[in-house]
């Protein structure tokens, strides 16, 4: 999946950042926040790729509880990657 440098959602555009810092990385491998998707740079491919979805989720609807998005995030990117979508 080519995971995009920004996103537009609603009325706003979301930068994607890839994150080195490795407070960062060593505490998360994503986070969203209204601007901006931060990425952890250090992890595998699959992982961002499904962190990258997770955080979309959390973009589109931020009421779901932790739980959920992770549920919600890592049932999709199976399907995507046992369909060839990704």
């Amino acid at each position: 999946m080519r995971i995009p440098s920004k996103v537009k959602y609603l009325d706003r555009t979301v930068n994607i950042k890839f994150l080195t810092s490795p407070r960062f990385c060593q505490e998360l491998r994503g986070h969203y926040k209204r601007d901006a998707i931060r990425l952890s740079s250090k992890e595998t491919r699959e992982v961002r790729e499904e962190t990258f979805l997770h955080e979309l989720i959390h973009m589109v609807d931020y009421s779901l509880n932790e739980k959920h998005v992770e549920r919600i995030a890592s049932r999709l990117y199976k399907v995507m990657k046992d369909n060839k979508i990704i």
